[in-house]
């Protein structure tokens, strides 16, 4: 071996090689990753800036249908309205099976 090649076989000159390589590419990438990151930073200024938007258009209504659901998976559980085959027992079935 002659020249280039030898040269960077050496540790030290390898270490020194990559070292120079690694700064140019990041001195060569620097400026873009500079305005991505300005970029990404104004949009999410912007869109923190901006007010959410309303989640529902009746909030009343919409909490007086979560409780209704809530209220009437609670009455199938304890009437022992069976969503599937596999369902556990309801408690009214429950404690009449205990009792027995």
């Amino acid at each position: 071996m002659s020249g280039e090649p030898k040269r960077r076989l050496c540790s030290m000159n390898l270490i020194r090689y990559l070292s120079r390589l690694l700064s140019r590419l990041v001195a060569f990438r620097l400026p873009d990753v500079e305005t991505e990151l300005s970029l990404s930073l104004d949009d999410v200024t912007r869109r923190l800036k901006q007010p959410p938007s309303p989640k529902f258009d009746d909030p009343s209504s919409e909490l007086v249908d979560i409780v209704f659901e809530f209220t009437g998976a609670v009455s199938g559980d304890v009437r022992g309205v069976a969503l599937s085959e596999d369902a556990t027992p309801s408690l009214m079935q429950g404690i009449r099976m205990a009792q027995i």
